[in-house]
C-alpha cells in the first residue's frame, strides 16, 4: 500500500536563494509564481526566461518513514526531463520523464534527505516543460517484496507476473483476489523462494475476466506465515472486434487526454508496457498496449519557425497574443495554406483559421482509419508543450483546444459524416460520399440525413439514406450558393430521434472566410446561442464539448454561463 510523503519542498539552482514550495512544480510555473521570472508570454520575457533552462536544478526536502524495521520503498511521479534522484547523499535512481520506484532501505538515516537534480534542457524548445510536479510516496514490506508486477490477458483468463525480492530464503503465499461485475474471485498457492530477485509467472481466472470494464486484481505475499507486502494491479478490456485507437505516451496528462477524446488505448512506443502504465491506462477506462508495428499518426510534430510567427504579429510585443502561441508548436497548422485563404492577413482570422483547418484534418484521418478498420494512434501525444501532438489538442496554458473536440466527434460509438472531393469546381457544384461507422452491432438500419444551409441557415437540399452496415452507404450531389458558403449537417437517426450530428463547411473557389457574413454567440441561462442572423460555422465551446456549426437560434448547453473560451471562423465574441 503506498502512502503519500508529507512534506516540504525547496527549489534552488544554488545561485538562488531555495525557493519554498506549498506543492511541487516544474521549475518555470515555480518561479513565476514566485515572481522571479515574468508571467506574459511575448518573445522579450521568454529570451528574459531563457537563462532558467541552462542550470542545473534541485527540488531539496526532508522526510521521515514510519517502522524503520522494515523495508522501505519510494515512488516518484510527475518528473519531466532528465533527473536523478539523491537520498542522503546517495544516487538511488535517475531517468529521463515520468518517474520510478526504488528501494531505499539501506540509505535510510533520521532525519532523511532527499534531492531531486534535473540537468540543464537539451531539447532546444522555446519553452521546455521540466522539473518535478508530482508526488513523493512510499511502501513498507516484509522480507519478501513485489519488485515488478503486470496483469494481462492470457487465453480466456490472466497471467499475472509478480517478480519478488527477498533479503533471506522463505516460503512465499501468494493471495489473487480479482474484482470485476462477476463479484470476487481468489486464487492461493504456495512456493519456496531462495534470497535475491525471482521472476514468478502465474495464468489464473480462466474466463472471469471482464471486457468493456476495469479489472482490479490484489496481490497478497506472505513470508513464512507473516505478511510481507501486497499491490493492487488493474486491467481494461475494451469490447470484443474494436479496433484499438489512442495516443503514444505514459503520464497521467496524456492518459486523462485519451479518456477525454474518447480513446480506448493507451500506446507505449517499442517497449513493452510497464506496470504503471497498465495502471494509468486502467484508472482511465484504456486498454494498455504497444504499437506492434502500427505507423502512429504523428500529428502536427514540429516546430512553426519563430520568426514566421513575428512576421505574421507584425512585431515582437504582438506575439503576447496568446491565440497566437497556440501555432508555435505545430507543424501541420496549415499556417502557408492559411495565409493564402486570408488575403487581410489579421492574425486573429489566420489563427481562428488554421485551428479550425488542423482539426478537421485530425478529425478527418481519424474517421479514415475508422472506415479502413485500422487502428489510429497519435505519436506523441503528451504532457508539456515539448510534445508537439500536445500543442495541437491543447494551448499554452493547458486549456483544451478544438482538434481534441474533433477527435470526441470523430471517437463517437456511432457516426455519419460526409467526405468531400479532394477540389471543389468553380461552378460550386460536386458529389461527396456519405459514410456510417459503428462499434455497436446494427440491429436494424439507421437513417442518415444530408442536408444543406446557405449562409443564413436556410436549408438548400436535404437527402436521406439507409445505413445498415459500416462502409459508404451512398453518394449526394450538393451545390453551394452563389454568396459563397455551404454548411453540411450530417444526422444520424434511431425511429426518428437524432443519435449524432456532423457539420461541415465548404467554400467556394475564390471565397474566402473572411468574407462570410459575422455572427455573434451570447452565453445566457445556460446555453451558449448563435443570436445572429448568418450560420456561425467552425464553433468550438470547450465548457460544452462541442465542435460544430450552429444555425441562426441554435445552441449549446454549457458548464458555464461564460464564452470566453468559445471559438469560430465568423462569430464576434
Amino acid at each position: 500500500m503506498y502512502r503519500r510523503v508529507l512534506c516540504d519542498w525547496y527549489l534552488s539552482d544554488g545561485i538562488h536563494k531555495p525557493l519554498r514550495l506549498d506543492a511541487p512544480q516544474n521549475v518555470e510555473e515555480a518561479l513565476s509564481e514566485a515572481g522571479a521570472i515574468p508571467t506574459g508570454a511575448s518573445y522579450e520575457e521568454h529570451t528574459f526566461s531563457e537563462w532558467i533552462y541552462r542550470r542545473t536544478w534541485r527540488y531539496k526536502s526532508e522526510f521521515t518513514l514510519p517502522s524503520p524495521e522494515k523495508r522501505a520503498f519510494l515512488r516518484l511521479s510527475g518528473m519531466r526531463g532528465s533527473w536523478r534522484a539523491l537520498v542522503n547523499g546517495a544516487c538511488a535512481a535517475e531517468g529521463d520523464g515520468d518517474g520510478a520506484e526504488f528501494e531505499v532501505t539501506a540509505l535510510l538515516k533520521e532525519p532523511n534527505r532527499i534531492e531531486l537534480c534535473f540537468d540543464p534542457d537539451k531539447s532546444g524548445k522555446i519553452r521546455p516543460v521540466w522539473g518535478f510536479d508530482g508526488m513523493l510516496s512510499y511502501r513498507l514490506t516484509g522480507p519478501a517484496a513485489v519488485q515488478e508486477a503486470s496483469f494481462d490477458e492470457d487465453a480466456g483468463g490472466a497471467k499475472v507476473f509478480t517478480a519478488m525480492s527477498l533479503v533471506k530464503d522463505a516460503r512465499c503465499e501468494w493471495t489473487f483476489t480479482l474484482r470485476n461485475s462477476l463479484g470476487e474471485s481468489k486464487a492461493h498457492y504456495k512456493e519456496d523462494l531462495l534470497a535475491g530477485y525471482t521472476p514468478v509467472a502465474r495464468q489464473l481466472f480462466a474466463g472471469k475476466l471482464q471486457r468493456g470494464e476495469t479489472n482490479a486484481l490484489t496481490v497478497s505475499v506472505k513470508a513464512d506465515g507473516e505478511e510481507s507486502d501486497e499491490i493492487g494491479l488493474d486491467l481494461f478490456l475494451p469490447e470484443e472486434g474494436t479496433v484499438p485507437r489512442g495516443f503514444v505516451g505514459r503520464t497521467e496528462a496524456m492518459m486523462g487526454l485519451g479518456e477525454t477524446a474518447g480513446a480506448n488505448a493507451a500506446f507505449t512506443d517499442g517497449e513493452e508496457p510497464t506496470a504503471a502504465h497498465r495502471r494509468l491506462a486502467a484508472r482511465h477506462g484504456l486498454e494498455s498496449r504497444t504499437l506492434e508495428g502500427v505507423v502512429p499518426i504523428n500529428a502536427l510534430d514540429a516546430l512553426l519557425p519563430y520568426d514566421k510567427l513575428m512576421a505574421l504579429a507584425g512585431s515582437e510585443s504582438a506575439l503576447d497574443d496568446n491565440a497566437l502561441w497556440a501555432l508555435t508548436d505545430s507543424r501541420r497548422d496549415c499556417l502557408d495554406e492559411t495565409l493564402k485563404e486570408v488575403p487581410s492577413g489579421e492574425v486573429r482570422q489566420v489563427t481562428a483559421q488554421s485551428r479550425y483547418r488542423q482539426a478537421e484534418d485530425l478529425r478527418l484521418r481519424a474517421l479514415d482509419a475508422r472506415l479502413r478498420g485500422l487502428p489510429f494512434v497519435i505519436g506523441g501525444a503528451d504532457e508539456g508543450l515539448e510534445s508537439p501532438a500536445s500543442c495541437a489538442l491543447m494551448d499554452d496554458d493547458r486549456h483544451l483546444r478544438p482538434a481534441l473536440y474533433a477527435l470526441v466527434s470523430a471517437w463517437q460509438s456511432q457516426l455519419a459524416f460526409v467526405r468531400l472531393p479532394g477540389s471543389i469546381p468553380e461552378d460550386g457544384i460536386f458529389s461527396c460520399e456519405v459514410c456510417f461507422v459503428s462499434d455497436e452491432e446494427i440491429s436494424r438500419p439507421l437513417t442518415v440525413c444530408v442536408a444543406g444551409y446557405d449562409e443564413s441557415g436556410n436549408e438548400t437540399s436535404r437527402t436521406l439514406f439507409a445505413a445498415a452496415c459500416p462502409g459508404t452507404v451512398g453518394r449526394c450531389t450538393m451545390e453551394i450558393p452563389s454568396s459563397g458558403g455551404l454548411m453540411i449537417r450530417t444526422t444520424l437517426l434511431k425511429d426518428g430521434e437524432s443519435l449524432t450530428v456532423w457539420d461541415t463547411a465548404v467554400l467556394r473557389p475564390g471565397t474566402h472566410f473572411e468574407d462570410l457574413p459575422r455572427t455573434q454567440l451570447l452565453a445566457a441561462q445556460g446555453r451558449i446561442a448563435n443570436v445572429g442572423r448568418a450560420a456561425a460555422l467552425g464553433v468550438c465551446v470547450p465548457s460544452a464539448g462541442y465542435f460544430g456549426c450552429l444555425l441562426p437560434g441554435e445552441y449549446v448547453n454549457a458548464t458555464r454561463e461564460d464564452p470566453d473560451d468559445a471559438e469560430g471562423l465568423n462569430v464576434y465574441m
